[in-house]
């Protein structure tokens, strides 16, 4: 593994450890969910915006680029706003599992968009992913709404994933987060405003929604758009099935009972964790293969 590699996996995984808060965050916030992404997109867009001005690494996505990556910024908000609905009629342990399906939408999405068949080993891990999600719960029917929620924001994810990492390839990492937090911004704006749900926090929101904002959103998105430049949106996704493991240890801590765990979270914790050092560990077995036979 390259330090470049080493670096951005560390950078990584520190991303998804930030992403697992989220979920924490957004049930500390009383904001419904189309409020609560606006604000974190406000913040989160204005925050970035600011400090490219201040270093003077401002620029405009150039060309047809422009539209596609804000296209990609809308299904960022409505990402969000799923993720965020599921956890306000569930609870932050169902809607982050359930994410775990990411890996999965991924294998099957990323073949389609660059028109290759899709990998065996990514279907497999990402099916792997799934029944680390079994073991972690013995889901009840109250969560069945949760679920579907979740699993509407993992498809999302998946597909934003892939997108920016045909993107980062010719636009500036940093300028494509600024961007897509910008048009997700204005998208959720819409949407709430259309609908009626537009609200301003209340006093004791706004605490929570700056650390989302600046931390979990624009710090954060911009990694994880940058680190796609050198690993794969399948390895992307793979990590970021540990964020359920990181939630729903904070959100134990936090709310108590209100999280709901039983003996197979243990289990699951260690597929989960087998899967990311297994993704890991093949990528490093097929970078050496593909060496000349006198630098192995």
């Amino acid at each position: 593994m390259s330090w470049t590699e080493r670096r951005s996996t560390w950078a990584l995984h520190l991303t998804v450890v930030v992403f697992g808060f989220t979920g924490v965050l957004g049930k500390l916030i009383t904001l419904p969910a189309v409020p609560l992404v606006f604000w974190r997109c406000a913040i989160g867009a204005a925050a970035l915006s600011v400090w490219l001005l201040l270093s003077r690494k401002l620029k405009l996505i150039s060309g047809a680029d422009r539209w596609r990556v804000g296209a990609t910024g809308v299904l960022v908000a409505l990402h969000w706003a799923a993720f965020f609905h599921a956890i306000k009629v569930s609870n932050v342990s169902v809607a982050l599992a359930t994410l775990s399906t990411v890996p999965l939408f991924v294998a099957v999405i990323e073949p389609a968009l660059n028109r290759r068949w899709p990998d065996l080993r990514e279907l497999a891990l990402g099916a792997v992913a799934i029944a680390a999600l079994l073991l972690i719960f013995d889901v009840s029917p109250g969560s069945g709404a949760g679920i579907f929620w979740a699993l509407i924001a993992s498809v999302l994810a998946a597909t934003f994933s892939v997108l920016n990492a045909r993107w980062v390839k010719r636009q500036d990492a940093l300028n494509i987060s600024r961007l897509e937090l910008s048009v997700a911004f204005v998208a959720i704006g819409l949407i709430a405003l259309s609908t009626g749900s537009f609200q301003i926090p209340n006093p004791a929101d706004w605490i929570w929604l700056i650390l989302l904002g600046v931390v979990a959103t624009a710090l954060a998105f911009v990694v994880a758009v940058q680190v796609v430049k050198v690993l794969s949106p399948f390895t992307l996704a793979i990590a970021t099935t540990l964020e359920p493991v990181y939630a729903i240890i904070l959100a134990l801590l936090i709310f108590g009972e209100n999280e709901q765990m039983n003996g197979g979270f243990y289990a699951g914790v260690a597929v989960l964790v087998a899967t990311v050092m297994g993704d890991a560990l093949i990528r490093r077995r097929q970078r050496i293969s593909r060496r000349p036979r006198h630098l192995r």
